[in-house]
């Protein structure tokens, strides 16, 4: 069984090895497997029978990190809260197609008299443990269910095993001010933390990007070791006892020191306040440095579950860049054609650095009541904005367009001055009469921003970057502008599996036939990187039925159309019509870049074919795999055997396949050449990606943008990504309202961006991440530019 209940603790499985352990004594996970090897470290003296807190695992503190201190109510509690050391209840379990879940319950009145005294507040805490086949998420969602306003503290206090703490390496904290506990001075981190001695340090404010634990090498020279990617909590303590502290604990082994670390995500440096009827929710997501890949978050947000349009929609890949009419029933092209005076550019923090307290009172229209009705009055005010969809546009480009990332990408330059690769960029809108805008360009972040809110478009597509502004084109001779450079883009479109998925067509996707984008992402990801050295990928949903692959490395915007072909070239192995039954044709001996892609698919084909997809089950749909092998008479023998026992599994029918292939072949060896690799062909033809050719090929080619909206768009992570959960605009107005009642702006307060205050925040620093990296490479070249200067 996926999630089995043992004793005291609560064991979870999924279908490709990975396991997970949690005792229901502090909700204490002990235990995640993955590829056969445990991540969490376990003090061998750890106590397991509920006299006290388990020693290792990831502990739950709440509502108190430490020994509360007079007087604050949390004084008489004891070390770390209640949380860990109170017996909580299985609530539910559940699994899909990529993870195994089970949710774990504690409220006030299952804790003891004695901790109900000390903190007399009705709570409720729902812990969620989410198991995928290279990642774990344990997620913690605290309600405030009585009528008295309480403080917390929270952290998931996480032990990771290590082989060895001298060489273990913590990335992402350098350049934070922490408090070292040990010495009680305030420190900055000045690169890498390495741990030499005993180390408690607490990290503030401590950004929400990946904090990476490495402690080896693989062989083919990957780093070794763990990403913590947290949501909502805000710092970040790094904890080591060493040798002499280590010493003093009962339930810790002397020299176990050397094999844990704990990275610890929270919320510690200050107690958040938690209104009555409020809840608050944080997260941290632990994945294997090699083999997890993110889709980026980053495109399209839904605006709501009501809106529709009877209008025909399609990718960009069916558009020929040069007409000016589209197939997909657009009536009008406009392009832009005046000169503006070019004025001397501002610096751009005046756009980003917005006040809080503004907005609240002046910018924010949905805003109607007060905070203390937020919960009651505002649905009407939600379902108001689900019907105006015109409003939704509106209120996105204005509040959650993250303008400052989204300009520092398209610029690429380390300064807040426009470049050309900003101002010589082709920007086209789609707008809601069916107008469609070409040639659009813009001398700067305010410019654009201003045209945003103005038009309100309902999709966004990017073009190359021109030798001229595309705003010019008419004030120049035809063939004059030219166009210079843009990313290289790959587009997986889920209506080219339509003739193999059978869950969904057309537009329509849902989590069962998501599997076929996760694979691509994989495939592709590893292509780029591993084959073509690229390092800046931007995966983005495509607001609708696939993906979209950005690739930011300077080498790769550079690539002439002649270069984009021999990348494509490279990863195609999906080749025909629909009406053509095999479509690989692969050696006998694959290239290795083949040979680590069967490795990925071989992973997915059973849960695709056998499961999601039921290939196997209808004869039209096993007719289509039956077509790809080329001998009628084994083909017969199959779908005789198949037509005779319809119900028996799909495993069991694919084992018939590979039966009747090998038995052909041991007949007639003559059949060998034709045959020996078919059943590995039909693995291919069902799982690998299938490319949109002319977007990759083509610089000129236009492309949905990252973050613009769209009616039907979700945002997520690949694998743990439901396209059918689409967020709404309108979810992000409650949140935001949700943010604005719990936190009220101060003048000393930190100043947010909208986005930084509702879920969207998480996405838009994965793009953060993004642009950062490119940014990198960047100020490196410059520097090696300079220092070559400098040597003459």
């Amino acid at each position: 069984m996926p999630v089995s209940q043992q004793s005291d603790k609560t064991v979870l499985t999924h279908p490709s090895g990975s396991s997970a352990e949690v005792y229901l004594y502090g909700a204490t996970l002990t235990s995640w497997k993955s590829a056969g090897k445990e991540h969490i470290f376990l003090s061998e003296k750890a106590i397991l029978d509920g006299s006290k807190a388990i020693r290792g695992g990831i502990p739950l503190v709440f509502p108190v990190f430490g020994k509360g201190k007079a007087p604050h109510v949390t004084a008489s509690l004891p070390q770390h809260g209640f949380a860990r050391i109170s017996r909580w209840k299985l609530a539910n379990s559940s699994e899909d197609a990529h993870s195994v879940t089970a949710q774990f319950g504690l409220d006030h009145t299952m804790i003891s008299d004695e901790y109900r005294k000390a903190w007399p507040y009705d709570f409720s805490l729902i812990y969620t443990v989410k198991l995928s086949a290279e990642s774990i998420e344990t997620h913690l969602k605290i309600h405030n269910v009585g009528d008295k306003s309480f403080d917390f503290n929270t952290l998931l206090h996480t032990y990771f095993l290590i082989p060895d703490v001298h060489k273990v390496r913590v990335i992402g904290l350098s350049g934070l001010d922490y408090h070292d506990k040990v010495s009680s001075k305030f420190s900055k981190q000045e690169g890498e933390v390495v741990i030499r001695n005993e180390v408690d340090s607490v990290y503030a404010n401590a950004p929400s990007e990946n904090i990476q634990i490495q402690y080896g090498v693989q062989e083919q020279g990957a780093a070794e070791g763990i990403n913590v990617h947290k949501n909502g909590l805000g710092d970040i303590v790094v904890w080591n006892p060493w040798s002499e502290r280590a010493a003093g604990l009962a339930d810790f082994g002397d020299e176990e020191y050397h094999r844990m670390i704990c990275i610890e995500a929270g919320q510690v440096a200050e107690f958040i306040a938690l209104a009555a009827g409020a809840s608050w929710a944080g997260s941290q997501v632990l994945s294997l440095l090699t083999g997890s890949h993110h889709l980026v978050v980053t495109t399209c947000l839904h605006p709501s579950p009501a809106y529709s349009s009877t209008r025909t929609r399609s990718t960009m890949s069916g558009m020929d860049i040069d007409s000016t009419t589209t197939s997909d029933g657009i009536r009008a092209t406009v392009e832009a054609g005046q000169m503006d005076n070019q004025s001397a550019e501002d610096e751009l923090d005046h756009l980003f650095d917005l006040d809080d307290q503004e907005v609240f009172k002046g910018e924010n229209p949905w805003h109607r009541t007060a905070p203390a009705d937020l919960f009651t009055s505002k649905n009407a005010d939600m379902d108001d904005l689900s019907a105006d969809s015109p409003r939704q546009f509106m209120l996105f480009y204005r509040h959650f367009f993250p303008a400052k990332p989204y300009f520092q990408w398209l610029n690429y330059d380390t300064t807040p001055t426009p470049s050309k690769s900003f101002m010589n960029r082709e920007f086209s809108f789609h707008l809601s009469d069916e107008t469609f805008m070409r040639y659009q360009s813009y001398k700067n972040m305010d410019e654009l921003k201003s045209e945003l809110t103005r038009l309100c478009p309902t999709r966004i597509d990017l073009g190359a970057v021109y030798n001229i502004r595309p705003k010019d084109k008419n004030l120049v001779r035809a063939g004059a502008m030219v166009a210079v450079f843009k990313e290289m883009v790959f587009d997986i479109d889920m209506t080219d599996y339509d003739e193999i998925r059978t869950c969904c067509s057309g537009g329509d996707v849902c989590i069962k036939c998501w599997e076929f984008m996760t694979v691509a992402l994989k495939i592709i990801d590893a292509a780029l990187r591993d084959d073509f050295g690229f390092k800046h990928l931007l995966w983005v949903y495509s607001g609708r039925r696939g993906i979209h692959c950005w690739v930011g490395d300077e080498r790769a915007r550079m690539m002439t159309n002649e270069q984009r072909k021999a990348i494509v070239s490279y990863l195609e192995v999906i080749k025909g019509g629909a009406q053509q039954g095999k479509k690989v044709k692969l050696p006998n001996v694959l290239h290795p870049s083949l040979s680590r892609s069967y490795e990925i698919i071989q992973e997915h084909f059973r849960s695709l074919v056998f499961s999601s997809q039921d290939i196997l089950t209808q004869p039209e749909h096993w007719e289509k795999m039956l077509a790809i092998i080329p001998d009628e008479a084994v083909k017969a023998q199959i779908r005789e055997e198949w037509e005779n026992a319809p119900t028996r599994a799909p495993s069991q029918k694919w084992g018939d396949l590979q039966t009747a292939i090998g038995d052909a072949i041991s007949d007639s060896p003559k059949k060998k050449q034709i045959l020996e690799h078919i059943p590995r062909d039909i693995i291919f033809q069902y799982t690998y990606p299938r490319l949109d050719e002319k977007v990759s090929t083509d610089v000129r080619h236009l492309l949905k943008s990252p973050f613009c909206i769209h009616p039907k768009t979700a945002i997520e992570t690949c694998e743990e990504f439901d396209p059918s959960a689409a967020p709404t605009v309108p979810q992000l107005v409650k949140e935001l309202n949700e943010y604005d009642a719990e936190h009220p702006a101060t003048e000393d307060g930190p100043k947010l961006q909208d986005w930084q205050k509702t879920s969207l925040r998480g996405h838009v620093e994965v793009f953060e991440r993004f642009v950062k990296g490119i940014h990198k490479d960047i100020r490196d070249k410059k520097r090696g530019e300079a220092s070559k200067s400098l040597d003459f």
